[in-house]
């Protein structure tokens, strides 16, 4: 399906669609995003899900093209890593990829990004879809960009 987000409250199907996804996760979270600065509630769902033993793992870029998005991206980290959410910094060149897989049936790719903007205020469109070829060819690339990005240890200050 092509679905859009809209700046309005009652129109962020794309937003509504991945809490709902991510909510009822039950094995994977895979997320890729130029900018990860959620909103409370996606940050919520993600650490909730983490906690409910889902393996959640995000790929962000190690530095992006706007580094005061990077900086805020980085008071997310400790709350996220404390619940098992799992980050990784992509660092051969700013991915800029936008997409989620959830349990190897649900997937996203599209415009929107995981910052509080994209989520909330900006207009975007994404193809999402329950169709399992599509999420194990998302999920495939998800692996392939992971093989060149570094895991965020929890333990390191």
């Amino acid at each position: 399906r092509y679905v859009t987000n809209y700046p309005s409250p009652g129109r962020r199907h794309i937003y509504s669609g991945l809490v709902e996804a991510i909510r009822h996760a039950r094995k994977y979270i895979y997320i890729t995003t130029p900018y990860f600065v959620p909103t409370r509630r996606l940050a919520r769902v993600l650490r909730l899900a983490a906690r409910r033993n889902v393996d959640v793992r995000i790929i962000m870029p190690e530095r992006s093209n706007h580094p005061f998005v990077d900086v805020a991206a980085r008071t997310f980290f400790s709350s996220m890593l404390s619940s098992g959410v799992r980050i990784f910094l992509y660092e051969s060149q700013n991915i800029h990829g936008k997409t989620t897989v959830i349990d190897g049936d649900w997937a996203s790719i599209g415009t929107m990004n995981m910052d509080s903007i994209s989520l909330l205020y900006n207009f975007e469109a994404n193809i999402v879809s329950t169709n399992p070829k599509f999420a194990e060819e998302v999920a495939a690339v998800f692996g392939r960009d992971l093989a060149d990005a570094e895991e965020v240890c929890a333990t390191c200050s």
